[in-house]
């Protein structure tokens, strides 16, 4: 009964196929669709002869009737398991033709071009042949024309109040999530009456998950309603329509007299000011942190690199030549130590000194962090 459920829920496509040297599989999670519905590919290749080194490169000739990304893509000793999505554009019958680029190259070669010069690099040879692959059709379907969302979304929304003064304003934000193909709104709202309207709009998408947060602030010196908001959208995988809906707000604007207009028209711009002065505020925090970030990332990844290279350093040569690339004057009793080693046969131990290093290294970490601390 489960193996009939799951024919019926996904279309497969694939075999096993056998070229020269490696054979394939590929699927497709449905072949009947409507526009903009995701379509899971999978792509599995494994290498038959392991005497030469073999690179795969997977394309789908660019079309204006289908958009392709990547999904993941694992790579074994012997295989590649990737997985695409397949986004249709245009209603109709889509034939998809797969193309495989095999690169071949001698584990000989391949050797020289690791160990090689950064001349030889440039230069490596391989022998490169291309496949069509297994071609498949793809049915795809038109949704209504009102509809705007075509996955599995919600929305949600905050205010900040219904009753103001007319030199306040009024903060409004909706909430749009979920996954599908990625929303092209570019407000949800549009001019409403007797009110001054400002939208700013944020997004973040990673793959099929997709969010925006639309931010919006209202003023007015008299009453006014924010209009209900309405989004028509289709959910494929239950092949059902639905409608996300925010109801109509009213907001209630205390009456001023002339001399608060005054007042007001000034506080707004402040506000204005003030929510500018905020926005450069957290803009200049948040790349700040940023550089802070990545620059202690570095200085941790320099700092491990240089003991991890103390620690294995086995001869007097290597530990000089690491204290060297390191290029700091506070090792030089045993940079001059170390040279009498290695040019005038002088005998020292070898333990000892890379226990005083590490030791003086990590105090001199100590202080620099006592130093920032206090600055």
């Amino acid at each position: 009964m489960m193996v009939k459920i799951f024919l019926l829920l996904f279309f497969i496509l694939g075999r096993v196929f056998s070229f020269d040297g490696f054979e394939y599989t590929l699927d497709v999670s449905k072949n009947d669709v409507v526009t903009h519905e995701p379509i899971i590919l999978s792509l599995e290749i494994k290498q038959k002869r392991s005497k030469d080194v073999i690179e795969f490169d997977f394309s789908i000739p660019a079309s204006e009737s289908i958009r392709m990304e990547l999904l993941e893509s694992i790579k074994g000793r012997n295989n590649l398991k990737s997985r695409y999505l397949l986004y249709p554009l245009k209603v109709g019958d889509i034939e998809i033709n797969p193309v495989l680029t095999v690169k071949r190259a001698s584990k000989e070669e391949l050797k020289k071009f690791v160990t090689g010069s950064a001349d030889e690099l440039r230069y490596l040879q391989t022998r490169n042949k291309t496949f069509n692959l297994k071609t498949f059709k793809i049915h795809v379907s038109s949704v209504d024309k009102d509809v705007v969302l075509i996955g599995d979304y919600n929305l949600s929304y905050h205010i900040d109040k219904r009753k103001l003064h007319s030199q306040e304003q009024v903060n409004l934000q909706y909430i749009l999530n979920g996954e599908g193909y990625e929303p092209s709104i570019e407000s949800l709202l549009g001019e409403v009456e007797n009110a001054d309207i400002f939208v700013d709009k944020e997004v973040s998408s990673s793959k099929l998950s997709h969010k925006i947060v639309f931010r919006y602030a209202l003023h007015s010196n008299q009453d006014f309603i924010i209009p209900e908001v309405r989004i028509e959208g289709y959910n494929p995988t239950i092949k059902k329509r639905y409608t996300l809906k925010i109801p109509a707000m009213k907001i209630l604007v205390a009456k001023s007299n002339e001399k608060a207009l005054v007042v007001k028209e000034e506080n707004f711009k402040f506000e204005w000011q003030q929510y500018l002065n905020y926005l450069l505020l957290f803009l200049t925090g948040y790349f700040t942190q940023k550089i802070l970030e990545n620059f202690r990332k570095k200085s941790l990844n320099n700092k491990e690199n240089f003991i991890k290279k103390i620690e294995k350093s086995q001869s007097a040569k290597e530990l000089l030549k690491v204290l060297l690339v390191h290029g700091t004057s506070e090792y030089q009793n045993e940079l001059n130590h170390l040279e009498l080693v290695c040019y005038y046969g002088r005998d020292i131990p070898l333990s000892k000194m890379k226990a005083d290093i590490l030791a003086r290294y990590k105090s001199m970490e100590h202080d620099s962090l006592l130093l920032s601390i206090v600055s």
